[in-house]
């Protein structure tokens, strides 16, 4: 079966001042926390698995110099 997922970011980094080169960023994977299903028909019989996935975040940091 088809799946889609959902996915994304946003960053910025300080062009000026004290605090340039710094920047900063946050990611979302799997925000709509997809379920992959895989089937076959093997000899007559159904087999069918479900894998559940979960959503993750990260936030970035970094610095240019």
């Amino acid at each position: 079966q088809g799946s889609s997922w959902v996915s994304a970011q946003v960053g910025y980094e300080v062009q000026g001042g004290p605090l340039k080169g710094l920047g900063i960023r946050f990611e979302g994977h799997n925000m709509n926390k997809p379920e992959y299903v895989e089937s076959d028909n093997e000899a007559g019989t159904l087999n069918r698995s479900t894998t559940k996935t979960g959503a993750y975040y990260t936030f970035k940091l970094s610095y240019k110099y």
